[in-house]
Parts: structure tokens; C-alpha cells; sequence
């Protein structure tokens, strides 16, 4: 069993001290690359997406559209993946820090 050096940080200063580094460039490559994805949403995918934040359904959203529904998924999918969200609820999350959504 090896024992752990008397001068050794303990876990929760190291913690802190990684959190609160400066973000190294990959981060703020990727943060750069997800806010020009966000400004490549078409104005209808926007409409899609402003939609479901107000809390309409799929089938909302089609009836109100004029679409299938398989349509409202299809943009939907495609909204989450210029986001790089995992979910619509995620894409809407995104929208609004982003400040895409009202």
C-alpha cells in the first residue's frame, strides 16, 4: 500500500485549483465552434426551436405549422445537431444562453 507524500495537495484544493484555471485553447476552440454553429440556424429552424421553447408539442408545432410531424423531428434533429445538444430540451437551453431564443 503506498502512503501519500506529507507535501501532497489534498484532493479538494487540487479540485479547485483545476476549476478555476484558465480554459486551455481545445475549450475555447470547441465554445467558438458551438456559438458559430448557433449562428448557422435558419430563421424556420428558429421558428422550430422558439416553438418548443414556449412548450409546444411535436404535434403542436406541426398542426401550427402545416408540417408533418416526421418533418418537426427531422428539424428538430437537425437544430440539435448545429447546437451540439444532446436533447431539444438541451438545444433550447443553448438557444436561450446563446441568446437566440426570446
Amino acid at each position: 500500500m503506498q502512503t501519500i507524500p506529507r507535501d501532497a495537495k489534498p484532493l479538494k484544493s487540487f479540485i479547485e485549483e483545476v476549476a478555476n484555471a484558465p480554459q486551455s485553447n481545445d475549450i475555447q476552440r470547441a465554445y467558438r465552434e458551438m456559438k458559430a454553429r448557433a449562428e448557422r440556424i435558419t430563421p424556420r429552424q428558429l421558428v422550430y426551436l422558439q416553438l418548443a421553447a414556449d412548450g409546444y408539442r411535436k404535434q403542436d408545432i406541426a398542426r401550427e405549422l402545416g408540417v408533418k410531424e416526421s418533418s418537426v423531428k427531422q428539424v428538430h434533429y437537425e437544430i440539435t445537431l448545429k447546437l451540439g445538444a444532446d436533447s431539444l430540451l438541451h438545444a433550447v437551453a443553448i438557444g436561450f444562453r446563446k441568446q437566440i431564443l426570446e
